[in-house]
């Protein structure tokens, strides 16, 4: 059974928003009558209204004659396919939620799929907790590591996802050299802190009582100390020395100017209206000018993207643009100094935690067992643990605070991993019921300590023997893959590229307005949001697909979602006599996607 929620959430992956409820119902009962899943589903309807409706989001009679042009024909298909093989099977009936209600014992549903009838009394199935033995839920709740005493009856269901079978996890992606075992022999504890040349969010902040003077400064003084260090590197790159001009004043010689990228629309979409170059206060008194992009041969640019930018403007209405430099790097991390050759292995997994039907955390389950089987020196969890948008949270279905929650689910991992060396990172996230709804955001506050879990705000940077890892529970390449555009840019593909943003603008968020979605203070943004030095690694977990790829010497990477079952490891092998960034990023560093 596909939940609305769903399927509303892989239409949005696509930019898709289905406003009429009835064609969302529709979609609901043509993947209970063709067997088809939320993501799958989603895909058959962006690849046939691409081809037949212009893209258009989905309706009554665009899905009606999808089911019949499509789904009829692919289902006939395998029917007679599955008929050609054994000529002898009952005909196959196909079940909707209407034929499901209407059948009220095993029998019918065995009889309807063709099956015999057990010769055992006819009993009424059990469709929900509601219905089900109270004893026998009582007593799942109490096996269950991940569920508190306290959980409510609906809470305890299982999932319909299965979990798969001990050691049984399928690779997804492969990077870097072939590593023999991920079972770790070496018992020795790393150590894990916050980078020191990196600031980071304190637990006490005071956040969203900016005025909007305040915000306006913030961005411009970000844009004026970014946008001269750009102006400077391409000059001194191009060997020129281009004088600095506002962008507004007419010439017809060449000039170098910067801003940031934003745009006419009410929607902050670059590719609705015009695309505008607005100037800092100190050098274009905070004008917008118009960008004539005709004369770039390659550009990626998005809403809030701090740009250096070569050109003339002739009729003081656009500026015409020969070059575009949107590249401000940070300093590249000094390689690890090791005593001794090591490898370091590393498990990387984000939230949510657990499917989006139950609060059960399956997949938070199996992967705790996959930590105690193999025991990774570092255990990274990417919040959220507890997301505010799930189903049973919103509807307050649970019978404890959802600050005891969230630490029953803490205790239940720690007590797991108590007899291992394993240290556990735990990376806040705005989307926790229970904690501060702004961004960046202050790490978690337990009331319990454990000796080997670390906590971390969001923003973070993580120094592991040397190594430094970058992360954000922010889905900061989704909310840039919906404003950006892009054209004529083959150095990287569409993933990539959206994670070579973060780097070039040396931000963890760089769009600016940001999503409707997230509380941004831009205080905050303007102090934190930003790294002083780039990191070995950078985890950007995402609704989008998994990647992994080198840029800039730094290797990006998004780990997905554990409630899809995806998680990470990655394999650092550290050597005393390692002398090169390149090598130790290109040829010691081992990835896997996995899907457990």
């Amino acid at each position: 059974m596909v939940l609305k929620e769903a399927l509303e959430e892989h239409f949005s992956l696509f930019g898709v928003t289905v406003t009429d409820q009835a064609a969302l119902d529709k979609c609901l009962d043509l993947c209970d009558i063709y067997n088809l899943d939320a993501e799958a589903f989603v895909e058959t309807w962006m690849a046939y209204s691409v081809s037949h409706c212009q893209g258009n989001s989905p309706t009554i009679e665009y899905l009606s004659e999808l089911e019949r042009k499509e789904l009829k024909k692919e289902n006939s298909m395998i029917s007679t396919s599955s008929i050609k093989k054994d000529n002898n099977l009952p005909e196959i009936a196909v079940l909707n939620s209407q034929s499901l209600k209407n059948s009220n014992t095993d029998s019918d549903v065995l009889g309807l799929y063709g099956g015999k009838t057990p010769n055992t009394p006819n009993a009424k199935r059990s469709r929900s907790p509601g219905d089900a033995d109270i004893t026998e839920i009582k007593i799942r709740a109490i096996d269950s590591p991940f569920a508190p005493d306290s959980f409510s009856l609906k809470t305890t269901t299982p999932s319909r996802q299965l979990s798969t079978s001990e050691g049984d996890e399928k690779i997804l992606l492969k990077y870097g050299p072939v590593l023999s075992s991920w079972c770790n022999r070496d018992r020795h504890k790393v150590s894990v802190k916050k980078l020191e040349q990196q600031p980071h969010v304190p637990t006490n902040i005071f956040y969203m009582y900016e005025t909007l003077p305040e915000k306006a400064e913030a961005v411009d003084l970000v844009c004026e100390k970014m946008g001269a260090w750009m102006s400077d590197a391409r000059n001194h790159a191009d060997e020129v020395d281009l004088e600095l001009a506002p962008s507004f004043v007419r010439c017809q010689h060449e000039i170098r100017t910067f801003g940031r990228i934003c745009c006419e629309s009410d929607e902050n979409k670059v590719n609705i209206g015009p695309i505008l170059l607005q100037g800092t206060r100190a050098l274009s008194n905070g004008r917008m000018m118009k960008l004539d992009l005709s004369g770039v041969e390659q550009c990626s640019i998005f809403p809030g993207q701090i740009v250096s930018i070569k050109g003339f403007n002739p009729t003081g209405a656009a500026v015409v643009v020969k070059t575009l430099t949107n590249r401000c790097l940070a300093p590249p991390s000094p390689i690890p100094e090791v005593s001794s050759d090591q490898n370091l292995q590393i498990v990387v997994a984000a939230g949510p935690f657990t499917h989006p039907d139950d609060l059960n955390y399956q997949p938070l389950m199996d992967l705790i067992d996959y930590v105690v089987k193999n025991e990774p020196h570092v255990l990274i969890l990417i919040g959220p643990f507890v997301e505010f948008t799930h189903k049973e949270i919103q509807n307050c279905e649970i019978s404890v605070t959802f600050d005891e929650f969230f630490e029953q689910c803490i205790r239940n991992i720690m007590n797991k991993l108590e007899s291992t060396s394993t240290q556990v990172i735990l990376v806040a996230s705005n989307r926790d019921v229970h904690h501060h709804s702004v961004y960046p955001t202050p790490e978690f506050e337990l009331r319990e300590e454990y000796p080997n879990l670390h906590l971390m705000p969001d923003p973070c940077m993580i120094d592991i023997n040397g190594l430094i890892i970058g992360t954000t529970s922010v889905d900061s390449m989704m909310h840039l893959g919906r404003e950006e555009i892009s054209f004529k840019h083959a150095k990287f593909d569409r993933l990539s590229r959206l994670a070579s943003h973060i780097l070039a603008q040396k931000c963890f968020y760089p769009l600016f307005p940001p999503a409707k979605d997230l509380n941004l203070d831009t205080d905050l943004w303007q102090n934190y949001a930003f790294f002083n030095q780039q990191p070995h690694i950078l985890i950007l977990p995402s609704s989008l697909r998994y990647f992994c790829n080198k840029m800039f010497n730094c290797l990006a990477m998004n780990p997905e979602r554990l409630s899809k079952r995806c998680f990470a490891r990655i394999c650092v092998t550290m050597t005393r006599s390692s002398k090169d960034v390149k090598a130790t990023l290109n040829n010691k560093i081992t990835v896997q996607i996995l899907k457990i």
